[in-house]
């Protein structure tokens, strides 16, 4: 993972910057624009054809528990989000958009391309977790596992953010993003092979598309 930076600034951090705000709501509403239709519309789409999907896993996998508190760090990717508004500036949310963009696009061609199912037997939840679940459920798409949006969404934001911020907090995140790619399998809605997909997935795409502007790290 990046290194963290320390050598800069913290005035154009503001969070009274109205550019800083435009570009993050520019962020959010490109990100949301692009995944609705990609995510969504390729599970609808592959609900309608002939199904062709397989199962990508490890066969010990099959005897991973689910562990239903784990669904508290894989929610987590929403709060994950307001990273790039505290420690971000324009250029950095302009490339992130970027990224994030060509993120979704590969991962609905490997989903149209490669439709994967879940391996795991079915679980009941029920208990403190029970509707937390059944809302998922009733949500989610069958077959756009590998790569993991999830993954490669949480990845993109926290590499983009460890460079901004001190080491301190930089560790933070980074046990935060692994904490979260393990929650994906231990709520059994992803295999390994995808949350390990999403990374690579992501550590390509900032290769080829690097945020690389001006630091402005928090001290």
């Amino acid at each position: 993972m990046d290194t963290p930076s320390h050598h800069a600034s913290t005035r154009d951090l503001s969070l009274s910057n109205q550019e800083r705000w435009r570009a993050y709501l520019h962020f959010l509403g490109i990100f949301l624009a692009v995944f609705v239709p990609i995510y969504v519309g390729s599970g609808h789409l592959l609900t309608q054809l002939p199904d062709r999907s397989i199962h990508l896993l490890l066969e010990w996998e099959k005897s991973i528990p689910l562990i239903p508190w784990m669904i508290w760090p894989y929610l987590s990717l929403f709060s994950l989000y307001a990273l790039p508004l505290l420690h971000m500036n324009e250029h950095d949310m302009k490339q992130l958009s970027r990224q994030s963009v060509v993120a979704i696009l590969v991962a609905g061609i490997f989903f149209i391309s490669i439709p994967t199912k879940i391996g795991f037997s079915p679980v009941v939840v029920t208990g403190l977790h029970e509707s937390i679940f059944r809302l998922i459920a009733s949500v989610d798409t069958p077959f756009n596992l590998v790569p993991s949006l999830h993954v490669a969404g949480a990845t993109l934001v926290v590499l983009g953010c460890v460079k901004r911020v001190g080491i301190g907090l930089a560790r933070i995140y980074q046990i935060w993003l692994a904490t979260l790619m393990i929650s994906t399998v231990l709520v059994h809605q992803h295999h390994i092979i995808d949350a390990f997909a999403g990374f690579i997935l992501a550590l390509t795409i900032r290769r080829a598309i690097p945020i690389s502007g001006p630091v402005t790290a928090d001290a």
